[in-house]
């Protein structure tokens, strides 16, 4: 059996839906996407794209498929790299910006490192963040108020079927 990315990106989608469950940026639920979105909101975390800007060069999700075995029976190694961010944007401090992003990463960390099978869908393997990348900034322009803190990273499964 082959790493089964849809229902991977299913399951890391409710997960996160589940580690954010109460969590709220400026008074309102932080909003989880499957990929493109409709809708901003002040805090949200998607999965399946590394950037939000519109029209931006993205990370696609990257299969990676290597034989162990010469023969049979056949054994694979597959990895799957899928992009995701958590963007948080607020009135106040960097650091109040930063420590609501960091929260709610650690909060989807912690479910990942909680069952390394994501359910079962992984075997001999497991769903683990990778390659964070932070991103402090002023939201929007210097002449707005407020504060963005922007996390970029990578969810890496990893999965040997025989």
């Amino acid at each position: 059996m082959s790493l089964a990315l849809g229902p991977i990106v299913d399951y890391l989608v409710t997960q996160a839906k589940a580690a954010v469950a109460n969590m709220t940026v400026n008074g309102d639920p932080v909003l989880v996407s499957d990929g493109p979105y409709d809708s901003r909101a002040d805090g949200m975390f998607v999965i399946g794209l590394a950037e939000p800007e519109e029209g931006a060069v993205t990370r696609p999700t990257v299969v990676n498929r290597q034989a162990l075995t010469l023969g049979l029976p056949m054994n694979l190694s597959e990895a799957a790299d899928i992009p995701c961010f958590i963007d948080v944007r607020i009135a106040g401090t960097q650091k109040q910006a930063r420590d609501q992003a960091e929260a709610i990463f650690n909060a989807f960390n912690n479910v990942l490192l909680a069952d390394p099978s994501a359910g079962g869908l992984i075997s001999g393997g497991m769903a683990l963040t990778t390659a964070a990348e932070c991103s402090p900034s002023r939201v929007g322009s210097a002449a707005e108020t407020g504060r963005r803190y922007f996390i970029s990273f990578t969810v890496l499964c990893t999965d040997v079927t025989t």
